[in-house]
């Protein structure tokens, strides 16, 4: 039972990170170059410890306890002496230490912070997908991929963000968002192309201006599509959905024929279940 009065920490959907997944390794938790696993054991008392059939990766990118407050209140019924619970209260919900791998800072970024997430490994700041040392790390989605399942990464922000790259894409700096929009075309496992489906804003990156990546997509077997109504139609089950060449806008701020996050969410999870 959740009391008006009380301050709850949660998390909730920014950034969508879909694979469907089966027979992961143990939890791993991020410690610099090393990697601890905790037992079966260790974990049981957070619920179920099978392995899942799917997995669904969820970041909030920069929401804080704040935000959630503020969220909680806004969809708080004031005829009720309870606050009413929201979609997320049945998960998992914590705290942990988010200091990134990084002599010149006490505090994460997005790139350090996403590559911990996705990899089990602690990194210096702007990194993707590599250690402090510079050394590729394997990602959740790519380990996802060498088991033979199907891959998505859904986000409002650029696909080429660091949030969303650091499950896909392995570079020294996040800066270099041509070089990660190439890494997602050209980052192959057993001659399949990583993530099967994309769909955020960043379309800037795939165009002319850097060798028209999505052309090369839309050749190799991809629909691509550019705003909600292509997206409803696309039947393959790999999509290329950029709408936005930068940021998608805000929801409250977008046109009509963007798609909003939960149509991006059930266009992925119809092809990645």
């Amino acid at each position: 039972m959740i009391f008006k009065s009380q301050f709850v920490k949660v998390s909730i959907v920014g950034t969508l990170v879909a694979s469907s997944l089966l027979n992961l390794a143990q939890p791993t938790f991020a410690s610099g170059s090393e990697q601890n696993t905790a037992s079966k054991d260790e974990i049981a008392a957070y619920g179920n410890t099978e392995n899942p059939k799917n997995i669904i990766f969820m970041v909030g990118d920069g929401m804080g306890p704040s935000f959630n407050t503020a969220f909680r209140y806004f969809k708080d019924n004031p005829d009720t002496q309870e606050m009413e619970k929201t979609a997320f209260d049945d998960y998992l919900v914590g705290t942990q230490r988010t200091n990134p791998h990084d002599s010149k800072d006490n505090v994460t970024d997005s790139a350090a912070g996403a590559t911990a997430f996705s990899s089990g490994h602690k990194t210096y700041n702007g990194a993707i997908g590599v250690d402090e040392n510079k050394k590729t790390v394997e990602t959740v989605l790519e380990r996802a991929k060498k088991m033979g399942k199907s891959t998505g990464l859904v986000t409002t922000s650029e696909v080429t963000d660091a949030t969303p790259a650091a499950y896909a894409s392995h570079i020294d700096s996040r800066d270099k968002k041509d070089e990660i929009a190439k890494q997602f075309f050209e980052n192959r496992i057993d001659d399949q192309h990583t993530v099967d489906v994309i769909l955020g804003g960043g379309a800037k990156y795939f165009g002319s201006a850097n060798d028209n990546i999505d052309k090369k997509f839309k050749q190799e077997g991809y629909d691509v599509v550019s705003n909600k109504d292509e997206l409803e139609q696309a039947d393959g089950d790999k999509v290329l959905g950029l709408f936005a060449d930068k940021n998608m806008p805000l929801q409250i701020d977008a046109p009509d024929d963007d798609p909003r996050l939960a149509d991006m969410q059930s266009a992925a999870l119809d092809r990645l279940s």
